[in-house]
């Protein structure tokens, strides 16, 4: 809260929501997001105000926001293909949005946004990238009904996971794999 800087303070709170976010905690997630969105006026033109901009329409869309909602957030960074944010971010993200199209009953929504987190990954070729999309696409799998390839794809993806030294990834893999069994 002290950074005079525009930029260090939107990314601080970008970053404290994504924390906020894995805490559970969506509400503050929400909050800091809207705060490092208030300050991207001053901003324009780099990833921290995209990421800002993608951390709050993730977050509105984990809390039930329809998508439509949030079409003019994101249209500053370049619509749900999440381009404007670097890769690393973006299968996380698109990760994210997957579980967030499952929860709403979209298994084709979900598809899209796991194809995303593949594409991206396979561009980066880290193992925790690799792990998160094959997640991605195991919970696909998984709510398509296809139990055998969805238990596969996420031991596949705790094994990456578990390789790269990520054990919260791959504990999250290996929860997946067990409601697919």
């Amino acid at each position: 809260e002290v950074a005079t800087n525009p930029y260090v303070m939107c990314w601080v709170l970008t970053i404290s929501a994504h924390v906020a976010t894995e805490r559970g905690d969506l509400d503050e997630a929400r909050r800091a997001a809207g705060r490092a969105v208030a300050l991207m006026s001053r901003l324009e033109g780099n990833r921290v105000p995209a990421m800002a901009c993608v951390r709050l329409a993730v977050t509105r869309r984990q809390m039930g926001d329809p998508a439509a909602d949030l079409d003019a957030l994101l249209r500053v960074v370049g619509g749900w293909e999440l381009t404007s944010i670097q890769p690393s971010w973006r299968v996380h993200y698109a990760a994210a949005m997957t579980h967030v199209e499952l929860h709403d009953g979209s298994v084709d929504g979900a598809d899209a946004f796991a194809a995303r987190a593949e594409r991206t990954a396979e561009g980066l070729r880290l193992p925790v990238a690799t792990a998160v999309a094959q997640r991605a696409r195991a919970a696909v799998r998984l709510a398509a009904g296809d139990a055998e390839a969805a238990t596969e794809l996420a031991l596949a993806s705790a094994e990456a996971a578990a390789a790269a030294r990520a054990p919260i990834e791959a504990a999250r893999s290996y929860a997946l794999a067990g409601r697919a069994l």
